[in-house]
């Protein structure tokens, strides 16, 4: 959320998030701006923090993170990680 706050100029956010006997998925979507993912994750400036820091924290948990953006056109992240037993 902090991302879409501080980068999206979103009107709108969509945030879902599913637990399941297996896993947790997690979509969050907005309307806002949307960017172009690779020039973001190949570039040095910190606004692409964020989106390390997702992947992360999903990877340290066993998860996996898909990011779909394209500018103009919103952004959808989602975020599933498997729960243990």
């Amino acid at each position: 959320m902090n991302n879409v706050r501080k980068h999206a100029a979103a009107r709108s956010v969509l945030i879902k998030m599913e637990v399941l006997p297996e896993r947790v998925n997690l979509l969050v979507r907005d309307d806002g701006k949307g960017f172009d993912l690779e020039e973001v994750k190949n570039s040095s400036r910190p606004e692409g923090y964020g989106l390390i820091d997702i992947r992360e924290r999903a990877q340290l948990l066993n998860g996996s993170v898909q990011i779909n953006t394209a500018p103009g056109r919103g952004t959808a992240v989602y975020v599933t990680v498997p729960l243990q037993e």
